[in-house]
Parts: structure tokens; sequence; C-alpha cells
């Protein structure tokens, strides 16, 4: 690995990589013809992927609005 992405094997306390804790579960993903490799905590990626579809279902399926004839007391 790259310099940076190497942890300090000789510090006493686990290292982080990329601000990433040692020990908590990672998500990794790679795309070799574009040469780019993304590492992200689970967390993280939870996260992201939260955001998106709350996005995705407020967008793409909007709460219907009431019927205001419906909601009438009177109504029977």
């Amino acid at each position: 690995m790259p310099l940076p992405a190497r942890r300090d094997q000789t510090a006493r306390e686990p290292s982080t990589l990329c601000g990433i804790d040692y020990g908590l579960p990672l998500v990794f993903a790679a795309a070799a013809s574009e040469q780019v490799m993304v590492v992200r905590s689970a967390a993280t990626i939870a996260s992201m992927l939260t955001a998106h579809y709350t996005h995705v279902i407020e967008t793409e399926y909007p709460a219907p609005v009431p019927d205001r004839e419906s909601e009438s007391p009177d109504t029977p």
C-alpha cells in the first residue's frame, strides 16, 4: 500500500486509516478500469443510503394530499 494508507505497525494504540477507527466494519468498492478505490465505514454508507432513498421516496412518491371533504366531521 502507498505510505499514507499504511498503518503504523509500531504504534502502541490502534491507528486510523483516513479517519476510520480500527476494528469498525468497512465497505470497500473499486473500479479497476477507472483506477479508483473507496473505503468507507459501514455507518457512513448506511447514512448515505438512508439520505438518498429518503430523498427518492419523498420526490418520486409524495404523500397523497388528504381530500378535505372526507375529513369533514359533518360528512357521513
